[in-house]
């Protein structure tokens, strides 16, 4: 962090005006001017354990936020970042065209050597909702969004205003970012000078090189040596390309010009080396299996088993594609898919399904499809619908519902618990990249055991009890990392055993924990603990709270609890 005299003197050399100043000293002195949460959407809160800014900086989102927040971390050209500033009273216009006051809370505040900027993140589907939406507000110049009304005003305090829209190698990026930000906390030795020696020798004749190929041929201790040159600049990597815990996806080479040149190179090899006939599709076994066996026939190795037309035709296809066997794939041949209801016939079957399926009674579909079969037989002797018209089958009844969102017929019957259970998965683009490493992070949770234990018996009575168990789980291997068993409720004092447990077993703890919202997890002790630590707090999103079920059936599914359990009453 600067201090005030490094302050000032940037303010000087900035020429902002005395509001400008005011409104960064409030941010710099004063708390988040709002706590950061998922309420009713989907989305991970974080405490990010910021070791540059000596605070935890929240972030809203860990696909979104968070990956701005690791970019500021790791950029020595920023200097200071502060989360959720002083909010700022703005004049919009609403989706109506009307305008009206209102008060505006930025994400982050952030400070370079040539300028404070005022940061607002938005994912860029959400932004282009706002340009649509609100056009006369939110604009888009084909390459950057912006929020003119906060432009306007930020303007006059002689700070700048962006929004920031993630893009598809974000998570890619944040995820090395992680990696390289551990490295900086690994202490520094003599011993890595001789490797660095060994390797930049190696580099100078072959340009570029895996991570893999560094640490076999160089007969490397670890990989450490590679990933602290990347992250003090000697060895250069993109960040945005490969994941850097894939050994051997990650490329590395001296410099970024070096990284170019390498990679024409291998460009050039592999399309001198690929025979573009060959790599027109890699067929699966079942469909190699077919195009092996159609050429057996063709050659006379095997017997015929087609008519005389189509061996005529695999003839034609082989002769079309000189050669090329990879035409023999089989391939789909789709029939006729007009629809065969009329235009009055699918529009009632939907409202017969939204009337039917969709509502609390939860009925079943076959007792919905009997209630549709019986309103068309009456629509039709009524004349409603056409002479030609038959009702549909089952399956065919069946096959329209699994077309509906699955996600709203849920929530039409069961609730938003149903909902969540029915949600389709989050595209892979947006969400956060999967942990390829142990400790990057782990998932905590409670349990209460759906067995009683015997702890004492008194003559013919026996006195039983159903322990909690607590468990912290990796996220990337699936191995428990800690375990406390106990008849506590769980509190501070189960948590606090429970990352003790963990740092006795494996002398370090996770890089970041995900729990749930519960009153133990949302504790000041709990986030004060592994702030200390630099352990990073994600926040299971309350709103949709079985989007995380795989750490509660983990629980349910270790066998050996309850032996573990009896272990440890029979020592207290």
């Amino acid at each position: 962090m600067l201090s005030s005299q490094q302050i000032e003197a940037l303010f000087d050399s900035w020429d902002i005006p005395a509001l400008g100043r005011d409104y960064i000293e409030h941010v710099r002195s004063r708390e988040p001017a709002r706590l950061v949460g998922s309420g009713r959407t989907r989305n991970t809160p974080e405490r990010f354990a910021s070791q540059r800014m000596g605070r935890v900086i929240q972030a809203e989102s860990a696909t979104v936020e968070g990956a701005l927040v690791r970019m500021c971390e790791y950029d020595y050209e920023i200097l200071e970042y502060w989360d959720q500033p002083k909010a700022v009273p703005l004049v919009i216009t609403d989706r109506r065209g009307r305008r009206q006051r209102t008060t505006h809370t930025p994400d982050y505040l952030i400070i370079r050597a040539t300028g404070p900027t005022v940061v607002e993140c938005k994912t860029r589907s959400g932004a282009e909702a706002l340009t649509n939406i609100r056009g006369e507000d939110w604009r888009f110049d084909g390459n950057d969004f912006s929020f003119e009304p906060a432009v306007s005003y930020f303007s006059e305090l002689g700070i700048s205003h962006r929004v920031w829209t993630p893009d598809d190698r974000s998570q890619l990026r944040s995820s090395n970012i992680d990696l390289l930000l551990a490295v900086r906390r690994w202490p520094k030795n003599d011993i890595g000078e001789k490797w660095r020696l060994r390797i930049t020798r190696y580099l100078a004749t072959r340009m570029i090189a895996s991570i893999s190929d560094l640490h076999s041929e160089l007969h490397l201790p670890d990989a450490g040596v590679i990933l602290r040159g990347i992250h003090d600049g000697w060895l250069y990597a993109p960040l945005d390309l490969y994941l850097l815990s894939c050994p051997e996806d990650g490329l590395v080479a001296l410099t970024a010009r070096d990284f170019e040149l390498g990679m024409e190179t291998l460009e050039s090899y592999r399309t001198k080396s690929c025979h573009p006939s060959r790599s027109r599709c890699i067929p699966n076994l079942a469909q190699a299996s077919i195009m092996i066996e159609r050429k057996k026939e063709l050659d006379g190795v095997s017997e015929p088993t087609r008519s005389k037309r189509t061996m005529r035709r695999y003839k034609a296809l082989l002769r079309h594609s000189n050669g090329d066997v990879h035409a023999l794939l089989p391939r789909p041949r789709p029939g006729n898919r007009l629809p065969r209801l009329t235009a009055d016939h699918e529009r009632f079957l939907q409202e017969s399904i939204s009337a039917n399926h969709t509502n609390p009674v939860g009925r079943s579909v076959s007792a919905s499809y009997l209630l549709y079969k019986n309103a068309f037989d009456d629509k039709k002797a009524l004349g409603e619908l056409a002479e030609s018209d038959f009702s549909v089958s089952l399956n065919t009844y069946a096959g329209r519902l699994r077309r509906r969102d699955q996600e709203s017929l849920a929530f039409a019957v069961g609730g938003k618990r149903a909902a969540n259970s029915a949600a389709n998965p989050v595209d892979r683009r947006h969400a956060s990249a999967p942990t390829k490493r142990p400790f990057e992070s782990a998932q905590a949770d409670h349990y209460l055991g759906d067995r009683a234990l015997a702890l004492c018996s008194s003559g013919n009575r026996r006195f039983t009890q159903r322990p909690w168990v607590s468990v912290l789980r990796d996220s990337c291997t699936g191995e428990v990392l800690a375990l406390t068993v106990g008849f506590r409720a769980p509190g501070r004092k189960v948590l606090a055993e429970l990352l003790r447990d963990c740092a006795r077993r494996h002398k370090r703890l996770p890089e970041s924990i995900a729990s749930d919202c519960g009153s133990d997890f949302e504790s000041t002790f709990y986030e004060s603990t592994l702030a200390l630590y630099g352990v990073h707090k994600k926040d299971r999103p309350s709103g949709a709270a079985q989007v995380w079920r795989r750490i509660g059936k983990a629980i349910r599914d270790t066998q050996d609890i309850y032996p573990m359990a009896a272990r440890w009453i029979n020592t207290q």
